[in-house]
């Protein structure tokens, strides 16, 4: 294996990773967060060179980064550069009144999506949150709206309501009237997660914001995007490319990798 760089991604329920080799963005499979995660980093990262370089983001615990320091350092001898939400770089002006309590993902795609375009752009990341961010044409973050998941939404109607059972994949995803409880609560969620993006788009021109792009990652962005009726940009990796591009900056690099946004429409 050539000299790579190791991204780590940690979320709040599972570990994404990528290896960038030359100027290419290589994810690895993403792994879930549990209590022994130890064995599944091991099977990650065990076989792997020594690489040039670690770079690390986390929302989840801080017993976790410990443990994934923890085994950067006994494996590889090495200490990893954490990312930090700022409040200003990379092109970027932070909307939060306190910018380090931004969520790093959130600050890493902010960054990721200004490299990508110049234009203003709306960030929707479907994870078990699902976060809205506004970036206008001069690289201001207006702010951003916070969301249960697909995910969190199903789960807070099992435990709200004795007689719906837990949630269980249905699935093609859709957004017809449900036959059933089950398809009901998939198809509401969905439904509920997809307006609320329309209904955001739909009031970007009292902000100033005219003509976005629309960036869409996360686990259940394929889940979204074919139902968006705004072209969007399936941006599956983007945490992890602004990740990159704050290391490179960290270390000086002058790496970059050739990856362009994948489009998507309906």
């Amino acid at each position: 294996m050539a000299g790579y760089y190791l991204l780590i991604d940690v979320g709040n329920t599972r570990i994404k990773w990528a290896r960038v080799e030359a100027d290419r963005l290589l994810p690895g499979a993403p792994f879930p967060i549990e209590p022994a995660v130890l064995p599944s980093i091991q099977t990650a990262w065990g076989s792997l060179e020594k690489p040039l370089g670690v770079a690390l983001s986390n929302v989840a615990s801080e017993r976790l980064e410990v443990d994934i320091r923890a085994f950067i350092k006994g494996h590889w001898s090495m200490t990893p550069f954490i990312a930090k939400s700022q409040d200003q770089g990379f092109g970027v002006t932070s909307g939060y009144r306190e910018p380090e309590r931004l969520g790093v993902d959130r600050w890493l795609a902010l960054v990721a999506a200004r490299e990508r375009s110049k234009l203003p752009t709306v960030i929707v990341d479907a994870g078990s949150a699902c976060t809205i961010d506004l970036l206008n044409a001069d690289g201001r973050h207006v702010g951003g709206y916070i969301l249960p998941g697909l995910t969190a939404m199903a789960n807070a109607l099992v435990k709200g309501a004795h007689q719906i059972q837990e949630a269980q994949d249905i699935g093609d995803d859709c957004l017809d009237p449900g036959a059933d409880t089950q398809e009901g609560m998939a198809n509401g969620a969905l439904l509920g997660l997809v307006g609320a993006v329309e209904r955001v788009l739909y009031n970007l021109g009292g902000l100033g914001i005219r003509e976005p792009s629309l960036l869409v990652t996360g686990g259940d962005a394929g889940k979204m995007g074919p139902f968006l009726r705004s072209p969007c940009h399936i941006a599956p990796d983007l945490v992890l490319e602004g990740l990159w591009l704050t290391l490179k900056a960290d270390r000086s690099l002058s790496l970059t990798f050739g990856q362009g946004p994948d489009p998507k429409g309906d």
